[in-house]
């Protein structure tokens, strides 16, 4: 089981997830996480961006949980360019797997999708290879964006981040 299965009853509990209306899950892997969100509240969309295996699988696992006109599995590189207009973009245990400079392009990357009115939250383990409150503030301002609130669900810590 990865952390994101362990702890996925912890994160959907930990904030109000459906008053975001669309959320996408980047590095989102088979989408366990937006499968527990959107069973959760039913008003809630999402969307995976991952590999191209990987979404695939996603959209599988979508489909055999009946969720296929909420969810959907999009293949892409969050380096680069992420769908935009999402009210959510989720960072579920992927900023800790990178080094500074990259870390800090995934950020940017998820604040221009977001724009002005999306928020970005990153879920990382607490004390996950060093990448704390601290160092995601420093990053999270060179991406243009602050820390609007830190949620604990369970073992993670959800820091939620606001255009400045």
């Amino acid at each position: 089981m990865t952390e994101r299965t362990v702890d996925a009853p912890a994160i959907v509990s930990a904030y109000d997830w459906g008053a975001l209306g669309h959320v996408v899950d980047v590095g989102g892997g088979d989408g366990t996480l937006l499968i527990a969100l959107l069973n959760e509240y039913p008003a809630l969309s999402g969307t995976v961006v991952d590999l191209p295996a990987t979404a695939e699988v996603a959209r599988k696992m979508f489909e055999a949980a009946g969720l296929s006109d909420r969810a959907k599995a999009v293949a892409g590189d969050f380096l680069s360019e992420l769908p935009d207009g999402a009210e959510g973009y989720l960072l579920s245990s992927v900023l800790h797997e990178w080094g500074d400079d990259d870390a800090c392009a995934i950020l940017r990357n998820c604040a221009r999708a977001a724009g002005e009115d999306g928020a970005v939250f990153v879920i990382e383990p607490d004390g996950a290879g060093g990448r704390g409150v601290p160092e995601l503030t420093a990053c999270a301002e060179s991406a243009g964006l602050v820390v609007a609130a830190v949620h604990t669900a369970g073992t993670m810590a959800i820091v939620e981040l606001a255009a400045r």
